[in-house]
């Protein structure tokens, strides 16, 4: 059956979220009535390729600490005003219609206009409340989460979070993050290159994501190891600056490389040999991990939150204890010198990837979801 879908789609830039967005739409969009609003111009021109009814909507500021909650609770009138005619007036043509929400702006926002409107409304979360949002913030996001009819955790890690927030358990349903597998890659599992190992990082550079650890971590390995390794940094960020400090006050200049945020993530895992995801944080789910698997790389990651959950250590990845950089030389190692070990962790992660994590398998989740609200 036919459902009518609004998508609300605050994007200050293309990350895990908007990847993920741009994974299930499509299938959304297939049998179903679907408009998306959405504040990125350069992502609402690609879902309109994509033949996706999309609008752009100016959302101001993401909330990502206390000072953007603050502009936010100043700024809400505004767009609370926007957002009462934008629903009005597609409540006006559809019947039964179902909001769609992911960022903590628009569920405290969109959902109780939508719930007075006499929408369903389906909330999204892609990670824990409590490693990101201050305490008063969790009591505004568990309030308005009455008004939500249905609530998406991306892995248990998300789902304990937000139980132990106070959302209601009988609301939440686990569906992983997916990719699409319809894209070719390269069959050549690892060791693309001859001469060195190049390890990757991709992502937004700030403290939290642990770009700093595998800077560090280059510095431990043996001046062997270390002269037969390079760093690729992918990504965009406050922290940057002191990154590149960093290299240049230990003479790293060499082994090192900054690179420029890209939409499209391919190029970049195209370059390496093993990707990194060091996060200091518990992530909800390690989108990263999953497009580096599809490209057969074996991983390395912080043993916490989602990352631990997707990753079987030994077998389709490596695990290291959150912000050792002791330990995550330790594995940079093992991949340097065992080209076996990272052959078998590209090629089983791949085949879970595949398995387990298919945009195809996460979209029939959540059609199915939408159907039964």
């Amino acid at each position: 059956m036919s459902k009518s879908l609004l998508f609300f789609l605050h994007a200050p830039y293309i990350g895990g979220v908007e990847r993920f967005s741009l994974h299930v739409l499509p299938f959304l969009n297939k049998n179903n009535d679907l408009e998306v609003y959405c504040s990125l111009p350069s992502l609402a021109t690609t879902l309109t390729k994509s033949s996706i009814k999309t609008h752009r909507l100016s959302m101001g500021k993401k909330i990502g600490g206390k000072k953007s909650f603050l502009l936010f609770l100043v700024t809400s009138p505004i767009f609370a005003l926007q957002y009462f005619f934008v629903l009005l007036k597609h409540r006006s043509t559809h019947k039964k219609p179902i909001v769609i929400v992911q960022t903590l702006n628009e569920k405290l926002l969109i959902s109780p206009i939508s719930k007075l409107l006499g929408y369903k409304i389906l909330w999204i979360d892609h990670g824990p409340l409590s490693t990101w949002i201050a305490s008063p913030v969790v009591n505004c996001y568990r309030f308005c989460s009455r008004w939500a009819d249905k609530i998406v955790a991306v892995s248990q890690t998300t789902k304990t979070d937000l139980v132990n927030s106070g959302v209601a358990e009988n609301k939440i349903t686990i569906i992983p993050n997916g990719i699409p597998t319809s894209h070719k890659f390269s069959n050549n599992p690892a060791s693309k290159n001859t001469t060195q190992t190049i390890f990757g990082f991709l992502g937004r550079i700030i403290p939290q994501k642990g770009p700093q650890i595998i800077l560090k971590a280059l510095t431990l390995l043996s001046p062997e190891s270390r002269n037969h390794s390079k760093v690729l940094i992918g990504g965009n960020g406050s922290f940057q600056e002191e990154l590149k400090s960093f290299v240049k006050e230990n003479k790293l200049t060499s082994f090192v490389e900054f690179l420029d945020w890209q939409e499209s993530p391919d190029p970049f895992y195209d370059k390496i040999d093993c990707f990194i995801n060091p996060s200091l944080y518990q992530e909800g789910f390690g989108l990263t991990i999953i497009e580096a698997w599809q490209h057969k790389l074996p991983v390395i990651a912080s043993n916490a939150g989602g990352l631990a959950e997707i990753i079987e250590d030994e077998n389709d990845g490596l695990l290291f204890q959150p912000g050792s950089s002791q330990e995550l030389a330790t594995q940079m190692q093992k991949i340097i010198e065992d080209s076996q070990l990272a052959t078998k962790l590209g090629i089983n992660g791949n085949n879970k990837a595949l398995a387990q994590y298919s945009a195809e398998t996460m979209a029939f989740a959540y059609i199915s979801l939408l159907q039964s609200m």
